[in-house]
């Protein structure tokens, strides 16, 4: 059995997602899916990123990735897609926007939802009927955390606090992780943990722009409330809200 993984609120840890725009099967070929990868691979040795998984299906792409400073992960998006998109629109030859709106980021808040973030990652083909099993599928980082390649190097294994032997019996051998479960923490456990990290003991002593916008993204991905909820729990006005947001 895999040891005891810690459960501290990891904050540099991300799920990525981004899709093609009005849904537009940008990765649809073999040819496109490696295109991107390639640039991937070369944009990421610019900045200290570290990719923990992905998938790149045909209209959208998944990536788990850990990062030091929030400017290197925007910076390592914004080429990467930029530079695919140019790319793309050459090889097609047409003009506009090729990825939708700006790609989504959630964080992640646990060592679980990590875990689960990864397995869902690499099942994703599975969901999607493309293929039965994941190790079928070409263009995911599953095939690596199989051939030992690329991804789990010492410095991941690291950051995921596993051993080689855990990541196989975790990433593997174990399907059953459900990305969602971390969902079940009620807001009020969500503020709790928040304030324990922050060294605080209410909201008050918190009061700042960049705290209370961490916060409300925690409540509104991790506990599906919606703007009002969140005002009338912390108990500031909308208005303040959307000021900060």
């Amino acid at each position: 059995m895999p040891r005891q993984a810690r459960k501290d609120l990891i904050t540099n840890f991300v799920h990525i997602m981004a899709q093609g725009i009005n849904k537009e099967y940008i990765f649809q070929e073999d040819f496109f899916k490696k295109k991107y990868w390639s640039i991937v691979q070369k944009k990421v040795k610019d900045y200290n990123i570290n990719l923990i998984s992905y998938c790149i299906m045909d209209n959208h792409v998944h990536i788990v990735a850990h990062y030091e400073k929030t400017e290197d992960l925007t910076a390592f998006m914004k080429r990467t897609h930029t530079a695919y998109a140019k790319w793309y629109n050459c090889y097609k030859n047409r003009v506009g926007y090729v990825f939708r709106d700006r790609y989504k980021t959630e964080p992640i808040l646990d060592i679980h939802h990590l875990y689960s973030c990864i397995n869902y990652v690499h099942n994703n083909p599975v969901k999607a009927k493309i293929v039965e099993k994941a190790e079928s599928y070409q263009y995911s980082s599953y095939k690596n955390y199989l051939s030992d390649e690329y991804i789990l190097t010492s410095k991941i294994l690291e950051l995921l606090h596993i051993s080689l032997e855990d990541a196989k019996e975790i990433f593997i051998k174990s399907k059953d992780l459900d990305i969602y479960s971390f969902r079940k923490k009620s807001p009020e456990e969500i503020i709790e943990k928040y304030l324990k990290d922050k060294e605080a003991s209410c909201i008050k002593e918190i009061i700042c722009k960049k705290n209370i916008r961490d916060l409300v993204v925690l409540l509104k991905e991790n506990a599906n409330l919606n703007y009002k909820e969140i005002a009338e729990l912390l108990n500031i006005s909308r208005a303040t809200l959307f000021r900060i947001k």
